[in-house]
């Protein structure tokens, strides 16, 4: 994993994405039909919560991506790519 490879920033992974849109969707269609909310408050408020998500991302991406380009010349990447592949050990070459 290379300075360049970090700081361009990855994608963030779509099952996340996928599950966080079914729980936001189970919970609006649970408080309509528990009978906490009427419809039309519970469209709005998916509205509005993805018109403020949206807005975060897009207003955070360059500040966080500059961070990570930042920590990325500090930081020795070996120990985290073998570490985050679930490897309790790290590999020949990393080793001293």
């Amino acid at each position: 994993m290379t300075q360049r490879h970090l700081a361009r920033g990855r994608r963030r992974p779509t099952w996340l994405s996928t599950l966080t849109v079914v729980a936001a969707l189970l919970m609006a269609a649970a408080r309509v039909y528990v009978g906490a909310h009427f419809p039309p408050d519970v469209v709005a408020g998916l509205a509005v919560g993805a018109v403020v998500t949206t807005a975060v991302l897009v207003a955070a991406r360059r500040p966080s991506q500059q961070l990570v380009a930042r920590v990325a010349v500090r930081l020795d990447p070996t120990p985290l790519v073998w570490l985050a592949h679930g490897s309790d050990r790290a590999p020949r070459a990393a080793r001293r």
